[in-house]
Order: C-alpha cells, then structure tokens, then sequence
C-alpha cells in the first residue's frame, strides 16, 4: 500500500494541467524514471522479473506515464507478467489488470505458475486465457490497452481476423483512452512478410491497420530507437537480442 501511495503521489506531481491532451504534456525523463523505480522496487516481485529490470526500463519509462491511479488495463499478451506487476503497482488498489494470454502460449511456454504467483500477490489483477481476438469485458471501458512486443504475433493464427480485433478493442477502449503498441521493426514496406520468421512487422502496417479501426496516432516515440539493427536478424538472435528498433506508438480513441 505504501508504494502504491508513492507511485499515486508521483504521477499526481506529473499529471495534465486541466483541459489539456495528456499527449501535450511533458513527462522529464526524471519523472518517468521515479516512476518506474517505485514500481520497481515493489518487494512481492519476483527474481525472473527483477533480473530483466535494467534491460526493461527505457520500455517501461516510455509506458507507465500512461497510466494513473484507478485505470482499468488490459495487458495483450503478457506472458508470465512482467509488465503486468509495473502496471499493477501503477494503476494502485482502485485500479485492475487484464492479464490475457492465449491458451497456446500458457501451455506451450509453461507460464501457468507464473499467472498463478501474479495473482496470489496483486487483487487487481485479473487472469484471461482467450485469443487476441475475444477481447476481456471489464467492469467499466478500458483507459489503456498495451500490446507489448506482441502486436506482430497477432497475425500468426491462421484462424485470426487481426482486423475484427482492432474495431473489438477501439470498442472496449474509453474515449480518449490509449491503444500502446511497441515491437520489433521489421524493414521498411516489408508488410507482414516476417512476423512468423524474424518476428519483426511494417510499423506502417501497424499505423495503417490500427488507424482504419478509428484509433488516431498521437505518439509515434523513437523512445525504444536502434538505429544500427538493421532490422533482418530474428529478434531473438544472441547478436541483437534486446537491442532490436522497436517501434513505440501511442494510439487514442477520439
């Protein structure tokens, strides 16, 4: 309780002036940095999330000011939690996490006991095993929806339709809540060629997809920018692993 105080007071110390876009506003690098080590320094997380923490935080300085105290999150693919925990320190005790994996990635990654741990620790987070597609309800609309380094393996199900899941989450998201997309660049006009090879995608595919179901872009951040990966090696190579240009963009619902 006391870390979620500390992290409340900092993104109230950072919060929008009144009538103005979130987007406008300017979030220091110290400010977004205070914010992920409070998240960070939660004493439930476990050592196969502390150990990935100094690789994680530019990703996670980008993402957390996004998010404030009560924000109801849906996290698309999240693995074993990672960014679940951060968020769910973010969002505090009148917040809630949907924790959504497919029921191929639980079984074939053995990430069960993982979802099981996150649960038994945070009473805002909420587990779902379902498809991309068959979006969590919540309570009440979304305020963020991430898709974090995943977005390209939504396309990887023969039977998805990446289309019907956009408009399904432009629906589930609030007016003027964020849609968060970050992943691995694939080479310029290169479409969906590699997202199953180098599990890399077209950030202008990305753009064009996620836009035509009524998201506008407001943040297209070279936050998580590395421009000497030449995009062609498979992401999970020893020789770019972690280092890979990954796209950062912030969608809103009008």
């Amino acid at each position: 309780m006391r870390l979620y105080k500390s992290l409340a007071l900092a993104l109230i110390l950072t919060a929008p002036i009144a009538g103005v876009p979130a987007i406008a506003q300017t979030v220091t690098a110290e400010a977004a940095t205070k914010m992920v080590d409070a998240a960070m320094a939660a004493s439930d997380r476990p050592p196969q999330h502390t150990e990935r923490d100094a690789a994680r935080k530019p990703e996670m300085a980008f993402l957390l000011p996004y998010l404030k105290a009560g924000d109801t999150v849906l996290d698309m693919g999240a693995g074993g939690g990672y960014t679940s925990m951060l968020m769910s320190t973010a969002v505090g005790d009148t917040g809630k996490v949907y924790v959504q994996n497919p029921a191929s990635w639980v079984e074939n990654y053995k990430i069960q006991p993982a979802l099981d741990y996150l649960t038994s620790k945070r009473a805002n987070v909420s587990v779902v095993v379902a498809p991309f597609e068959d979006i969590p309800a919540p309570a009440k609309p979304y305020d963020v929806i991430l898709a974090g380094m995943i977005y390209h393996d939504t396309f990887n199900d023969p039977k998805a339709d990446v289309a019907k899941m956009n408009k399904a989450l432009f629906s589930a998201i609030k007016s003027g809540g964020y849609f968060i997309i970050t992943d691995h660049k694939a080479p310029d006009g290169s479409g969906l060629r590699d997202t199953n090879t180098t599990h890399r995608i077209d950030k202008q595919t990305v753009i064009e997809g996620v836009t035509k179901a009524g998201f506008k872009l407001v943040n297209d951040s070279g936050a998580l920018s590395h421009p000497e990966d030449d995009r062609s090696l498979n992401v999970f190579d020893a020789k770019i692993r972690g280092k890979t240009d990954r796209m950062a963009l912030v969608f809103q619902k009008p």
